[in-house]
Order: structure tokens, then sequence, then C-alpha cells
């Protein structure tokens, strides 16, 4: 099949609101393909798990770090994979997400020294 203007026109509509696999099968084409031409066009990248298609609550997230909520108790309050939201905050908010790796740096840091001071020895011979 040969990849035509049309193809591009329908590609731009349903890039947004569908998989590429699905709109692939609609064109009866590899993924691969489709994926190619929406590169071409400039359209924006699609990840697997479609993080950068998904908006993120900033102020929400914002607020909850604040608090002191790890980036797991984040995700799991906005219903999403931490992974997802991690890649998400580096690309959108990478102060707020400095900011809350760099607790988990320093809570490791107490967490090693603590264990490290601990005496091993129980005193018997």
């Amino acid at each position: 099949m040969k990849w035509t203007t049309r193809h591009d026109r329908l590609l731009r509509d349903l890039w947004l609101e569908q998989p590429s696999e699905t709109i692939a099968q609609q064109f009866g084409v590899s993924r691969r393909t489709v994926t190619n031409h929406a590169k071409r066009l400039g359209l924006p990248c699609k990840i697997g798990r479609r993080y950068n298609l998904i908006p993120i609550p900033k102020e929400t997230i914002t607020r909850l770090a604040s608090r002191g909520h790890t980036l797991g108790q984040i995700a799991s309050e906005l219903g999403r994979d931490r992974d997802c939201l991690s890649i998400a905050m580096r690309k959108h908010m990478p102060h707020t997400y400095s900011r809350l790796i760099q607790r988990y740096r320093s809570a490791g840091h107490v967490t090693r020294k603590r264990n490290k001071e601990t005496p091993h020895d129980t005193g018997t011979g």
C-alpha cells in the first residue's frame, strides 16, 4: 500500500486519540510505518505508557510534595504508575522533581549511617 497525503491528514486527526497499533490496523500498515510518518509530520512522540500525552496536575503534585509525600505516594494518589510519573515530572517539573529526589538521597544517607553505627557484637564469646 502506498502512503498518501490522505493518510497524513487522517494520522494528524487520530494521533492523540488512538494508539499507534490501532491506527496501523486501520491503514493496513505496520506500527513502525505509522510512527515514522508521525515523526516526519512533527507529531508528539508516543511512548509505550503514553505518559507525555496525559497532562499531569502540577498544583496537586506540588502540594503533595510539599507535605512530604514520596514519589510512590504521589503516584498512587493520582492513580498513575510511579515510573511514568517520574519521567513526566523530570520533563515538565524538573525543580519539584529534584527536590523530591533529594529527600530520597538524604534519607538513604541517614539510614546507611545509622546502620553502620549499629554494633553487631552480641557480647557472647
